[in-house]
């Protein structure tokens, strides 16, 4: 009777969690949705009015994204309740949570290092110095990730396989996804990993020859980086799952 009723309590807070995360994925999807109109609001609106609607915006954003962080956490404690009653729980909620770091949807913490390119006299003016451009900073992630990066972000916006990086506006911003840069400003890379292998890589010669005569670039190791989690949705309208025959 007992394990009965311990049954039917896990049964149903894992469907309460399923239910809480459908509601995160829709305010998720939301925000994305509203990361777009940003994009759009600079892109197609005058300078008159891009100020009041991207505050507008952002304000939507971050209620959202509060949103989806209080859900994010409601489910937690669900999982982990469920889990704490079954053994076979704990092990599927131990594999949901290594998922979740790898798609970006948890905060992580470690050591790592954090890499900063800071601009000499540059401005959106400037027409005899090198810019740094999208390319740039794919090749910086795509060389942390050869030397085992277990988690990246740029400016505080994790790098997830679907999250692209472009230059736009004759490379007057780089978007991370849907989010925006400046490469007149501060940027900040960080990277969680081996901290010897991480430095080792950004530190090789040549790595930042193409921009160093308009940045300064420093790589300091880290006995802890700390890495917030992605708010992009992920959407598969094509793939599929290929079940066993």
């Amino acid at each position: 009777m007992g394990k009965s009723l311990d049954y039917k309590k896990l049964k149903r807070e894992l469907a309460i969690a399923v239910v809480l995360g459908i509601l995160g994925f829709i305010i998720a999807y939301q925000l994305k949705y509203i990361s777009k109109e940003e994009k759009n609001a600079y892109e197609n609106t005058s300078d008159v009015d891009i100020t009041s609607e991207v505050s507008k915006l952002s304000k939507e954003k971050e209620e959202l994204s509060e949103k989806v962080n209080a859900l994010q956490a409601t489910v937690s404690e669900f999982e982990k309740e469920a889990a704490e009653n079954n053994s076979n729980s704990q092990q599927l909620y131990e594999q949901l949570e290594k998922s979740r770091m790898l798609l970006g949807e948890t905060d992580v913490e470690g050591p790592g290092v954090v890499v900063t390119i800071t601009p000499k006299v540059l401005n959106v003016d400037s027409t005899n110095k090198v810019i740094i451009t999208h390319k740039d900073l794919i090749t910086y992630v795509n060389e942390l990730n050869f030397a085992g990066a277990e988690a990246i972000s740029i400016n505080g916006y994790r790098i997830t396989s679907n999250k692209g990086i472009r230059s736009s506006d004759g490379v007057k911003t780089i978007y991370i996804g849907n989010e925006r840069i400046s490469p007149y400003e501060t940027i900040t890379i960080k990277a969680i990993g081996s901290k010897d292998q991480l430095s080792a890589a950004m530190n090789f010669y040549g790595t930042f020859k193409d921009i160093e005569g308009s940045y300064t670039c420093s790589v300091e190791k880290k006995d802890s980086v700390r890495i917030e989690k992605s708010n992009y949705t992920s959407e598969f309208k094509y793939s599929k799952v290929i079940k066993g025959d």
